[in-house]
């Protein structure tokens, strides 16, 4: 067995995925107790957009485990990786891997653009437009989390780490013949 093959950050993303739960549990627990709902539901984009990006360094990591194990085989570049073995999220058309590495892109740059016509952003705007985003809706990595997991202030973020690890499986499954 190769090891590539082994899933060795799996334990890690779980951890920092539940860590990122707790933090959104006591951000509702503190909106409870009388805490700033605009406060509160920034902070709850952040928490969403560091889950996204966790998830897509371990998405990078699953694109260098299966090149590596395809050898001298041709390389399979990342958005051919997202489009396998993802179901498509309802009216966006885009599966759950590319909606996550699109996320995750949106959150760490999206401060670094005027607006959504910023060449540096076309890629990921193209793709949040195509799935029927726009440039005025805010805190969409709170309701992207919420399309892909469910009510993000009531369900953990830990689902992720069972969709990425099942992904990652089937892509090496389907990319290493």
């Amino acid at each position: 067995m190769n090891m590539r093959e082994i899933d060795s950050r799996q334990s890690s993303v779980r951890q920092i995925l539940f860590a990122l739960s707790q933090g959104l549990d006591a951000n509702a627990q503190r909106v409870n107790d009388g805490g700033d709902v605009d406060d509160a539901l920034e902070y709850q984009n952040d928490l969403c957009g560091i889950a996204f990006v966790t998830a897509q360094a371990y998405i990078t990591t699953v694109v260098a485990d299966v090149n590596a194990l395809r050898g001298t085989r041709s390389r399979v570049n990342k958005h051919e990786l997202l489009e396998l073995a993802s179901p498509i999220v309802a009216d966006t058309g885009l599966t759950r891997m590319q909606l996550c590495d699109t996320m995750a892109n949106y959150y760490k740059h999206r401060d670094e653009w005027v607006d959504w016509t910023d060449p540096s952003a076309r890629r990921t705007t193209e793709l949040l437009r195509a799935a029927g985003f726009t440039h005025g809706d805010r805190h969409l990595c709170t309701t992207v989390a919420t399309l892909l997991f469910g009510n993000v202030e009531i369900e953990s973020l830990v689902p992720l780490v069972d969709m990425l690890s099942s992904w990652r499986v089937a892509v090496i499954a389907s990319a290493i013949p």
